[in-house]
């Protein structure tokens, strides 16, 4: 039998291992002295302004290890309708693989009903209930709500992006709303949030803007204000792309455990 279930879960071990690769070398740009917070109070009077900087991008080896972890989910997930095709005792070609599909009507003629001839292409040396079990696995069945929320479909995205174009990667920033002021009371009192901007971004940008009230000002000499400031980097994939703008690590983890559940579903 040329494959095994064994290998297939080798493949995915290898996937975790350019991820933790990953999370490695985006912890050490995020821990560097190249992020960090600026507090603004000084720019724009009655305004409070946060802003967050990624001086340097992330490096290009952490797109390398990305395209090698979405290979690996992904030929796994092959090597699985490859490895069911053989057990069934049918012909393994260079067709066969696992199907991704956003759009019913790609998966399944409306007319007739019928699966569509390039999906029979992939799996029709599967068994009647194998074939069903893919086809319950699609992205179009809604199981993560729209198809586009579906991990498997960012799977396929990125994938095939990854073989012709580089992933561009860019810095992304989360925040904890709690206990960013020293003294509290100051902050209900008199700061209100009027725009948060968490999420991807290049270089250097205003992540959150507070307006100051006008009586607050009477305070500043006998009250020092502190802002301690709860803003977290990490990588994302640029908004622009496959990613659109998601948050590297849980991204790939999120596509790595879908693969795994469905890797089970088939091999028990």
């Amino acid at each position: 039998m040329a494959y095994s279930p064994s290998w297939i879960v080798l493949k995915l071990a290898r996937a975790k291992q350019h991820l933790d690769a990953v999370n490695e070398e985006t912890r050490q740009l995020v821990d560097s002295k190249d992020c960090g917070v600026v507090v603004d109070f000084e720019t724009e009077p009655g305004y409070l302004i946060i802003k967050a900087y990624m001086r340097r991008t992330p490096p290009p080896l952490c797109s390398i290890y990305i395209g090698e972890a979405l290979y690996q989910i992904r030929s796994a997930l092959d090597h699985l309708i490859c490895y069911l095709t053989e057990k069934n005792g049918k012909v393994v070609n260079n067709k066969r693989e696992f199907p991704i599909f956003s759009d019913r009507d790609h998966f399944r003629d409306p007319k007739t009903g019928a699966l569509c001839s390039w999906i029979l292409d992939r799996i029709d040396g599967l068994t009647p209930q194998h074939q069903a079990l893919v086809e319950r696995e699609q992205p179009f069945q809604g199981k993560y709500g729209a198809p586009d929320d579906d991990p498997l479909r960012w799977l396929y995205c990125l994938s095939n992006f990854d073989r012709h174009q580089f992933l561009h990667l860019v810095g992304t920033t989360v925040v904890s709303a709690h206990d960013i002021f020293t003294p509290q009371w100051f902050a209900d009192r008199y700061l209100t949030q009027i725009t948060s901007n968490f999420g991807p971004f290049e270089g250097e940008t205003e992540v959150a803007r507070f307006r100051i009230a006008a009586a607050a000002h009477d305070l500043t000499p006998e009250v020092a204000v502190q802002v301690n400031s709860k803003v977290s980097f990490s990588v994302a994939f640029d908004q622009n792309g496959p990613g659109l703008g998601r948050p590297v690590i849980s991204t790939l983890k999120a596509i790595g455990e879908r693969a795994t559940l469905i890797l089970a579903e088939f091999v028990k």
